[in-house]
């Protein structure tokens, strides 16, 4: 633990405002925590999204809290223009949301820390049963990460 609380305390040394990305999954709620930064941010679409995990996390954390909402004609649009832009197709889809919600930030934040693409490193394992693909322990691990995090001591 002393590990990654020194590393998350380094990317804190700025002399312009740090918040942190927080999707409610382990990497950005513990990263968060440890950040203990006043302003986090979530993007998602309306029936599509992690608000209900991120505002757990940030309702622990008493962050300022913002939510990111992206339509699809929004998505589609910012799809094209960053094809475009890259001229090249995109690997992963949630770039566009990034980009989306990076621009919201700009305006509170210069400075933004993610956690993302972390959750494996802390134990998020996928099952395959029955054709479905589930998440084993979610439930369990968030209410530990969110321990972890505010249990954290700083020198």
């Amino acid at each position: 633990m002393a590990l990654l609380s020194d590393a998350v305390n380094c990317r804190l040394i700025s002399d312009v405002p740090v918040g942190s990305y927080l999707s409610g999954g382990l990497d950005s709620t513990i990263i968060a925590g440890l950040a203990k930064k006043p302003h986090t941010w979530t993007v998602g679409f309306k029936n599509c999204n992690e608000f209900k995990w991120a505002k757990i996390a940030s309702n622990e954390f008493a962050s300022q809290h913002t939510e990111v909402l992206i339509t699809e004609d929004e998505f589609i649009s910012l799809l094209k223009k960053m094809i475009q832009k890259r001229r090249e197709p995109f690997s992963v889809p949630n770039e566009i949301l990034l980009y989306k919600m990076t621009k919201a930030v700009k305006k509170k934040n210069t400075v933004v820390l993610s956690g993302e693409g972390a959750d494996e490193l802390f134990l998020v394992m996928i099952e395959y049963s029955a054709g479905r693909t589930q998440a084993s322990g979610i439930s369990r691990n968030f209410h530990n990460s969110i321990h972890m995090a505010q249990t954290v001591t700083w020198k």
